[in-house]
Parts: structure tokens; sequence; C-alpha cells
């Protein structure tokens, strides 16, 4: 299971979709968050103990966002014409079996039939 704060620009439907295959999640519009900026959301998911999924490929910065300084980030890079169900299918598939120590201090980036993780080290898996 992991923890995760969703991001404003992803489906609400996905949050609930997380939940229900058991993942701990916050919305940043559940907690009343909406049109923070980019540092604070990430802050946030720090307080929260959780790692932060969102669309923004800003928080794919590794200079502002310092993957030994956070619990993973998930960027989602998918068709914005993608319906829904199939944008919950892939994200909830690339979280699959994941533990939060794999996801700790990495950024993974999900793109179409492809899931990619920057270590904290650097390089590409």
């Amino acid at each position: 299971m992991l923890r995760l704060l969703v991001d404003e620009n992803l489906p609400r439907s996905l949050t609930r979709a997380l939940r229900e295959v058991g993942h701990e999640v916050w919305d940043i519009r559940e907690l009343g968050l909406r049109g923070i900026s980019d540092e604070q959301v990430f802050r946030q998911a720090q307080e929260l103990g959780a790692a932060l999924l969102s669309a923004d490929k800003g928080f794919g910065n590794v200079v502002r966002f310092p993957p030994a300084s956070h619990l993973g980030i998930v960027v989602v890079r998918l068709p914005t014409d993608m319906p829904v169900a199939d944008l919950c299918r892939v994200v909830i598939g690339a979280l699959k079996g994941l533990e939060p120590d794999e996801l700790r201090g990495r950024l993974c980036i999900v793109r179409p039939g492809q899931v990619r993780f920057r270590p904290a080290r650097g390089g590409e898996e």
C-alpha cells in the first residue's frame, strides 16, 4: 500500500480508484488547497508522509525537487484526451506491487505503454 497525494491536475476519479485498490490517498482539492504553488504541494506531500502524484511535468525537475528530499514523485504524462477510466487503469497498473521504499527518493514517469524510474543517484533505469 502506498501513501499518495493526488494533485489537482488529475481527475478525482483517480483518487477514488486508488483508494478502492487499497492505497491511502489524499486529494489536494479535498484538503482545501486548490491553487497552491508546486512548492506548497510538494511540502504538503512531505507533511503527509506521502508520495506525490501529478500531471505537472515541473515535478520532474530534479533540481527543484531533489530525489533524496521526498518520498517519491509520480508524473503522469498521458494524452489529455485519454478517457478517464483508461487513465485510472494505466496509473493503477504502473503503481501495482510497488512498496513505499521502492518509490522513496525516486521520480517515476508514467507514459502510454511505459513506466520509467529515475533513482536518487541519477540516471534512468
